[in-house]
C-alpha cells in the first residue's frame, strides 16, 4: 500500500489503488487522491506536493507535467497542475481550523476555465469529479474576491522586488537598500510598491490581491539583490517570474536587476540577460531614476502641449469613434479594433476606445450587448470585469460612464443569477438522480452569494448523501439476500458457501452479515473437507474395484490351467502307434533272424531293430515318468497361485468394505 502526502497538512496517508477520494486522519480534510500504480508514481506526486507547499510552483508544475507526459489521463496530475498555475496553497483557518485555499498567483482568467482543471473533470470518476468541482468552486470564489480588491486599487509606477528577512528572521541588507530606493523614487512623484511599507496595514492572507494589482499595473520592476540565493528565494522569484510573463504580452514594461556585493553573472539566468545596475557604483540612483523615467514618462507630453493636443485630438477622435461603432454594429470586429487603436494613438486615456476594444475582443456589438454577454451562462466568468481594456475604461472613464456600464453589468448579473438559481431550484425539486443534483450544485456554486444558494448547496449535498445511503442500503440488502439464498440452496457446495461468506463479509456491518459470514465460512471448510474425503473414497473405490476385477480374471485363468493339469486328455492314438512301431520293429527283427539262415548281415540288422525297439520302449517309459513329475509341479504352482489370488481378493474386498 503506497504512502501519499496530504495536500493540506502534509501528513502521511495510506492509499489503496482504487481510492480516489478520502479524508486525512491528521487534519480531517476531504480531498482527491491520485491513482498510484507503483512507489515511483507515489514519490513523484509527493515531490510535486512538497514543492507546491514550499511555494516552488514552477518546480512543482514541472513534476506534474512529467506525470501527465506518461499518462495524459491522470486526473489528479492535471488538478495539481492547475493548483500550481494559480499558486494555490492551503492554510489553516484560525477560527474554523479548516484548511482553506489561498491564491499566490492570481490571474484574470477564471480557475474554472483552466485547461488542466477541465482535464481533471474529464478524466476523473464520478466521486472525484464532484470533489474537484467543490474545491474548484472554492478557489474560484477566492479568486473573485481577490479580483474585486484588484479593481479597486490605484495603479503603481514601480514595483520593488526583494527579500525582506534572512533565515534567522532578521532584516536583510537588501531590504534597507530597497527602502532607500523607495524613498528617492517617491520624492520624484512616482507611486512605488514596496511591501514593507505598502503592505504594513494589510493582513497576511490579504497580500496577494495587492501584489497582483501592483504587478499588473507597474510599468517598471526593480529586483534588488546582494546574494544569488536571495534573488532565487521562493517568494522573490515568484514575483519577478510572474512579471517576466506579463512582459511577454506588454513590451513597454521593463525589469531592472540591481545587484551589489556579487557577480552579475551569478544572478538567475532569466535576470542575467537583462541590463542591470551595480548599486555600489557612484551615481547609481541617478542613473536608475533616469532609466525609470524614460519608461514611465515615455507617453507623457509637457503640460502645456497636453492641453493643446487634447483639444485638437478631441475634435479628431469623434469621427473615428463613430466609425469604430459602425464597425461593431456590422460585426466587423477587426476593423473596429483598428479604429479604436487610432483613437488611442491620439488620446491614450480615451475611456470609450478602451470600452470599444473590449467589446470587439468579446464580439459585442453595442453597450446593451455587454449585458446580454454577461447574462449568458456559457460566458467565461470574469470575462468582462477581468478584461485589461475594461479595467482601463474604469480607470479613465468619468463617473457617469462608469455607473452606466456597471449598471448594465450588474443588471445582467442579477438576471443571470436569477436564471441559474431558478434552473438549479427546478432540478433539485424534480429529480432524485445524484448526477442531476450534482449539476444543481455546480450551478449554485457559480452564484454562492445569491439568495440562499449556500443553503441550497448544503441541502443538495444532504439529499445526495441520503440518496447514496439509501442506495447503499438497498445494495447491501440485495447482496445479503443473494448470499443467504445461495448458501441455502440444496446441494450448495463449499465453493458456493465460501462465495456467499465473502459477500456477507463485504457488508459485515449490515444486520448479522458478519456472524453469518463466519458461520458460512466454517460450514464451507467442513463441507470442503467432506468433499475432499468423498473424492478420495470415490477414487480409491474405483482403483480397488479395478484391482478386484483383474484378480478375479487372473483367478479364472489360473483355475482353467489347473483344471487342464488335473484332468489331462489321454493321447491313445499316439500310444497305440508307438506300441505298434515297437512291436513291428521286434517282429521285423525276429523275422530277419528267421530268414537270415546263418547270414550275419541279416542277423545284425534284426538284432539292431530289436535293440532299437527296446530303446524306444525304455525312452517312452522314462518320458512318461518325467511328464508326470512336471505336471505335478505345475499343479502345485497353480494351486499356490490360486491361494495367493484368494488372499489378494479377500484383502481388496476388506478394504472396499472399510471404505463403505
Amino acid at each position: 500500500m503506497a504512502i501519499i502526502k496530504c495536500k493540506m497538512c502534509g501528513g502521511d496517508i495510506e492509499l489503496s489503488a482504487d481510492k480516489t477520494v478520502g479524508t486525512c486522519e491528521y487534519c480531517g480534510s476531504t480531498m482527491t487522491f491520485p491513482k498510484i500504480s507503483d512507489d515511483q508514481r507515489a514519490a513523484a506526486f509527493n515531490r510535486g506536493n512538497h514543492f507546491r507547499k514550499l511555494g516552488e510552483f514552477d518546480k512543482a508544475l514541472q513534476v506534474y507535467e512529467r506525470i501527465v507526459s506518461e499518462d495524459e489521463k491522470d486526473a489528479e496530475a492535471h488538478w495539481c497542475m492547475a493548483l500550481c498555475r494559480y499558486g494555490i496553497e492551503y492554510v489553516k483557518d484560525p477560527v474554523s481550523s479548516e484548511y482553506v485555499p489561498t491564491c499566490h498567483r492570481v490571474s484574470f482568467d477564471s480557475f474554472l476555465e483552466d485547461v488542466d482543471y477541465k482535464a481533471a473533470l474529464e478524466y476523473a470518476d464520478g466521486v472525484a469529479r464532484s470533489q474537484y468541482e467543490k474545491d474548484g468552486a472554492k478557489i474560484a470564489e477566492v479568486q473573485r474576491g481577490i479580483l474585486e480588491t484588484v479593481n479597486k486599487e490605484e495603479p503603481f509606477d514601480v514595483f520593488i522586488c526583494y527579500k525582506e528577512s534572512n533565515e534567522q528572521g532578521q532584516r536583510t541588507v537588501d531590504s534597507t537598500l530597497a527602502q532607500d530606493i523607495y524613498y528617492q523614487l517617491a520624492e520624484k512623484g512616482y507611486k512605488v510598491f514596496f511591501s514593507r511599507i505598502t503592505l504594513e496595514d494589510k493582513g497576511g492572507q490579504e497580500y496577494e490581491p495587492y501584489i497582483f494589482a501592483a504587478l499588473h499595473s507597474a510599468k517598471v520592476m526593480l529586483v534588488i539583490g546582494t546574494k544569488p540565493e536571495y534573488m532565487n528565494a521562493v517568494w522573490v522569484k515568484n514575483e519577478w517570474s510572474r512579471y517576466l510573463q506579463i512582459m511577454k504580452n506588454d513590451r513597454k514594461r521593463l525589469l531592472i536587476p540591481c545587484y551589489r556585493d556579487m557577480d552579475p553573472y551569478d544572478m538567475p539566468e532569466q535576470l542575467s540577460v537583462l541590463q542591470s545596475y551595480d548599486m555600489s557604483r557612484i551615481g547609481f540612483v541617478q542613473d536608475l531614476i533616469r532609466g525609470i523615467s524614460k519608461v514611465i514618462d515615455a507617453d507623457k507630453a509637457p503640460k502645456k502641449e497636453t492641453v493643446v493636443i487634447q483639444n485638437v485630438a478631441s475634435a479628431n477622435v469623434a469621427p473615428l469613434l463613430r466609425r469604430a461603432g459602425l464597425f461593431l454594429e456590422d460585426r466587423n470586429f477587426g476593423e473596429a479594433t483598428a479604429y479604436f487603436d487610432k483613437v488611442l494613438d491620439q488620446e491614450p486615456e480615451n475611456a470609450d476606445a478602451y470600452l470599444g476594444k473590449m467589446m470587439a475582443e468579446l464580439k459585442i456589438q453595442n453597450k446593451e450587448g455587454i449585458g446580454r454577454f454577461v447574462e449568458q451562462e456559457e460566458s467565461p466568468s470574469g470575462a468582462v470585469e477581468g478584461n485589461a481594456n475594461f479595467r482601463k475604461f474604469l480607470r479613465f472613464a468619468d463617473e457617469n460612464s462608469r455607473k452606466e456600464v456597471q449598471g448594465i453589468i450588474e443588471a445582467a448579473i442579477e438576471r443571470r443569477n436569477a436564471k441559474l438559481y431558478e434552473r438549479a431550484l427546478s432540478i433539485r425539486q424534480d429529480t432524485e438522480e445524484v448526477s442531476q443534483l450534482n449539476e444543481a450544485i455546480r450551478i449554485l456554486r457559480q452564484i454562492p452569494d445569491y439568495r440562499n444558494s449556500r443553503d441550497l448547496i448544503e441541502k443538495c449535498e444532504e439529499q445526495i448523501k441520503t440518496i447514496l445511503e439509501r442506495k447503499e442500503e438497498e445494495r447491501k440488502e440485495k447482496l445479503f439476500k443473494r448470499a443467504i439464498e445461495q448458501a441455502s440452496q440444496d446441494g450448495a457446495d463449499s465453493k458456493k458457501l465460501q462465495e456467499a461468506a465473502g459477500w456477507l463479509q463485504s457488508i459485515s456491518g449490515y444486520k448479522n452479515a458478519g456472524e453469518l459470514s463466519e458461520y458460512y465460512t466454517g460450514l464451507s471448510k467442513e463441507l470442503f473437507e467432506k468433499e475432499q474425503k468423498a473424492s478420495y473414497v470415490g477414487r480409491k473405490k474405483k482403483e480397488l474395484t479395478g484391482k478386484k476385477e483383474q484378480i478375479v480374471k487372473d483367478m479364472k485363468e489360473n483355475q482353467e490351467e489347473l483344471n487342464k493339469l488335473l484332468n489331462p486328455k489321454k493321447n491313445t492314438k499316439g500310444t497305440v502307434i508307438l506300441i505298434a512301431v515297437i512291436v513291428g520293429m521286434i517282429l521285423l527283427g525276429g523275422l530277419m533272424f528267421a530268414i537270415s539262415d546263418g547270414d550275419s548281415f541279416g542277423m545284425i540288422i534284426g538284432g539292431l531293430l530289436i535293440i532299437l525297439s527296446i530303446a524306444f520302449l525304455v525312452l517312452g517309459i522314462i518320458g512318461s515318468a518325467k511328464g508326470k513329475k512336471v505336471r505335478k509341479r505345475n499343479i502345485e504352482e497353480r494351486k499356490a497361485k490360486a491361494a495367493a489370488f484368494e488372499g489378494e481378493l479377500q484383502a481388496v474386498e476388506a478394504e472396499l468394505a472399510n471404505l463403505g
